[in-house]
């Protein structure tokens, strides 16, 4: 008879700790990663065994100058690579970047919505962005974005030019040419308030809170947000350590997500007061807090409530401030390191502006600016702000092509990687604009071998709804900045590309001016 007494118990625990240990650092691996390593171009890994491995990435930003360094060599070294698959502790991660599985993963996607669900559903962002377009997946993404699409319509892009242009030359006019320009908190500040008058009809962006404008303050939120995500504790224990266990600072970062929320929710509110008085101008009648609010109260029966609008809120004041303030403020980098790329622009400028800054400047003026459409596809191809897509993770298993995926494996489709890759880019690392003329002259934004080689804004039923608002503003914004100034990047200035809540330069761009 076994006597079972405090040592045989801590004997047998211990006995069971090292067995799973064992486990999980050479049997798992190698059952993970199995049935991918017969496969044809894809790449197998392994990151860490026991616990996920989190620093590789920001390490390689600081040596090697880009975040994406390591994934990069990998595709350098074979072209023809499908598909990163990796195992990083427990998790299964597979980053997808062949066009032809993307393709096949946007038609899953639309067919089956069923079979993933974004993995960040779970923890601090998800408490920030709860429903809204970005983090929302099934039926309610689908209610946003039938709803959402009603203010982004061609006629409602087309009228904002005047507005923009009126904000991006008050702003312009407020620099002061004998200090370095801060290039993205700048351009960030006017995408802000852009954001802010076209879709919400406030100037929320350019109030301030303890000197700080709520641009600035939302924009430091989403990075301490994200840099929390993707810390050991929140990996590990996600919702649970938000809840029950958290940190000083992630205590803070929750004050000021309620803070930033209630700012919110009393702009809904007081829009909400003005509708019932009738006191809403023609104006506002084509904003995105309109159409919110207006599909609420046709629509009782969907419980349409104000905290979704005020997350809907949130997230296109997030994606409109932040992606279109980084493409503006590396666009500006490149444009300054690459010569002769300046000047052009500023002659096309000027065949499109003229002189007197009270002419009206149209739509189809701004159409006429190619060029510039270039340099932002060459800007959005090395330095996407939004390189991938949310990481989804796969609730049921099913192939991919011929890529197996289990459920509970984290799927991210990465578009960056194909951006430098040689067998699609010639000169793969080298800012050149005019690589988006086709045979007849043309600027095109697609790419003649695949449309799924590039896809800045995604594609398909998930693209970016506001990309077409977004390259407005961009054209509009770097036109008056580039009537009123020149600008050069410092030459002792090194970029070093890394990621927060964006792809992002590791340290701050700063740009020396001259008024012209």
């Amino acid at each position: 008879m076994i006597t079972l007494n405090i040592f045989t118990i801590l004997g047998f625990f211990i006995t069971a700790l090292l067995v799973f240990i064992a486990h999980r650092m050479f049997v798992h691996p190698y059952l993970a990663l199995t049935p991918y390593r017969k496969l044809k171009h894809i790449k197998t890994l392994i990151r860490a065994r026991l616990i996920p491995n989190m620093k590789q990435s920001r390490q390689d930003a600081e040596k090697h100058g880009d975040w994406y360094y390591f994934s990069r060599k990998i595709v350098q070294e074979d072209p023809d690579c499908r598909a990163i698959v990796s195992i990083n502790g427990p998790i299964l991660f597979v980053n997808l970047f062949d066009p032809d599985l993307l393709k096949e993963f946007f038609k899953l996607h639309q067919q089956q919505p069923e079979l993933y669900d974004k993995n960040l559903r779970i923890g601090v962002l998800r408490m920030f962005l709860q429903d809204g377009l970005f983090s929302a997946e099934g039926n309610i993404w689908k209610k946003h974005r039938r709803i959402d699409s009603q203010a982004f319509h061609f006629d409602f892009v087309r009228k904002q030019v005047a507005m923009i242009r009126r904000i991006a030359k008050d702003y312009i006019s407020k620099i002061n040419p004998n200090e370095q320009l801060p290039a993205i908190s700048f351009f960030q500040e006017i995408t802000g308030e852009v954001v802010c008058r076209t879709f919400f009809g406030s100037g929320l962006a350019s109030q301030t809170v303890n000197g700080k404008s709520f641009s600035a303050i939302l924009a430091e939120l989403l990075s301490d947000i994200f840099m929390e995500a993707m810390t050991l504790k929140h990996i590990l224990f996600k919702t649970y350590y938000v809840k029950y266990f958290p940190s000083a600072h992630l205590k803070r970062i929750l004050q000021r997500m309620e803070e930033f929320k209630q700012t919110c929710r009393n702009i809904v509110a007081e829009r909400k007061i003005r509708m019932k008085n009738g006191e809403i101008s023609s104006e506002a009648e084509h904003d995105l807090l309109y159409h919110l609010l207006k599909y609420q109260q046709d629509n009782p029966q969907d419980n349409f409530n104000d905290e979704e609008i005020l997350h809907e809120f949130i997230t296109f004041f997030m994606a409109g401030l932040d992606t279109t303030g980084h493409l503006l403020g590396m666009a500006t980098y490149y444009i300054s390191r690459t010569t002769g790329v300046k000047e052009k622009l500023r002659e096309e400028i000027n065949s499109v502006f003229v002189a007197d800054d009270e002419s009206e400047v149209t739509f189809e003026d701004l159409s006429k600016l190619e060029y510039m459409l270039s340099v932002f596809n060459e800007t959005l191809r090395l330095a996407s702000p939004a390189p991938a897509l949310a990481v989804r993770n796969v609730v049921k298993s099913h192939k991919l092509g011929d890529l197996p995926l289990k459920k509970g494996t984290l799927l991210m489709p990465n578009f960056i990687l194909n951006f430098t890759n040689a067998k699609y880019f010639e000169n793969p690392t080298e800012f050149s604009p005019d690589r988006w003329r086709n045979a007849s002259g043309k600027v095109t934004s697609v790419h003649p071998q695949n449309p799924y080689i590039f896809t800045p804004f995604s594609t398909g039923s998930r693209n970016c709804i506001g990309q077409h608002m977004a390259l407005l503003e961009a054209k509009v914004i770097l036109s008056e900045f580039m009537r009123v100034f020149d600008f050069e990047v410092p030459s002792d200035y090194k970029l070093r590309m890394t990621i927060r809540f964006l792809y992002e330069p590791l340290d701050e761009l700063k740009l020396n001016l001259r008024k012209i």
